[in-house]
């Protein structure tokens, strides 16, 4: 079988109501080189309707001060998210002092209205009955039970339950309100993509919670017999995806050295001398 170990570093961020543990059978894989950070807090005045956009802006400070500024500056990185977390990811764009060579993204939406019908619901009913306990009954019951799982494992299973029952109700109801109202992606991080960084998108075609974007901003491919919580599902094929795109994306060829085209623009890479320009 083909080493997969990832040859670049490769951020990825774990959907609502997850941590770092949804992507432990792709770090078993890819190695020291996937990089899953722990959500933050939520900002106090969360009930205020802080917006999606406004939560990548405060997360994109603390993911470079704590797990990008300190990368190899000669070499690429690769941002990605699987659910919200992709959603986030495309926001946080504009607002990383160092860009990444793309972003990947795992069932996960590229535009605004693509979130099914019962996660609609649950937003709805979350807004309505504004009671904690209920709220986690609410929107376990409508977005998180083993039942959305296509996988033939227990372990998944387990696992989705698992972080579910230890979510927090108040973000839960916030992060699913968020993505319901998402609208797609900033003009900002719309430009930066214009500019360069790459989008690839993985999806399970009998996603459930998520559905298809429409064609545009990702290079789009899907799993015909997967569902939402496609990493854990069909673990080979999102593992083999991917290192492959991080491979791409990053101009790697088997020596496993990234290729580098012009050598002048390398300032881009350092964010303390970037910000000169």
């Amino acid at each position: 079988m083909r080493e997969l170990t990832l040859p670049a570093p490769l951020v990825l961020l774990p959907g609502l109501a997850a941590d770092a543990r949804l992507f432990d059978r792709q770090r078993q894989a890819l190695g020291p080189a996937l990089i899953t950070p722990a959500w933050p807090a939520l900002s106090p005045e969360w009930d205020r309707r802080e917006t999606l956009r406004s939560f990548a802006k405060r997360w994109a400070g603390a993911l470079h001060l704590n797990h990008v500024r300190d990368l190899d500056p000669a070499k690429p990185w690769v941002l990605g998210g699987a659910s919200m977390g992709g959603m986030v990811a495309l926001e946080m764009l504009p607002h990383l002092p160092r860009k990444p060579a793309a972003v990947l993204m795992l069932g996960s939406a590229t535009g605004g209205g693509a979130v099914s019908r019962p996660a609609q619901l649950g937003a709805a009913l979350a807004g309505w009955v504004g009671r904690p306990g209920v709220l986690q009954m609410v929107l376990r019951g409508l977005l998180l039970p083993s039942s959305f799982y296509d996988g033939q494992d227990d372990d998944g299973r387990r696992l989705l339950s698992a972080m579910a029952a230890q979510a927090d109700p108040a973000r839960l109801q916030w992060g699913v309100e968020a993505c319901v109202e998402w609208p797609g992606p900033s003009e900002e991080a719309l430009e930066v993509i214009a500019g360069g960084v790459a989008v690839k998108h993985l999806r399970g075609e009998a996603d459930r919670i998520i559905g298809a974007s429409g064609p545009g901003l990702a290079e789009d491919q899907a799993v015909a017999d997967a569902g939402h919580f496609l990493n854990l599902s069909h673990r080979q094929t999102v593992n083999r995806w991917l290192f492959e795109a991080v491979m791409r994306v990053c101009a790697i060829d088997e020596s496993r050295e990234p290729r580098v085209e012009d050598p002048d623009q390398a300032w881009a890479r350092r964010p303390e001398v970037a910000a000169r320009f």
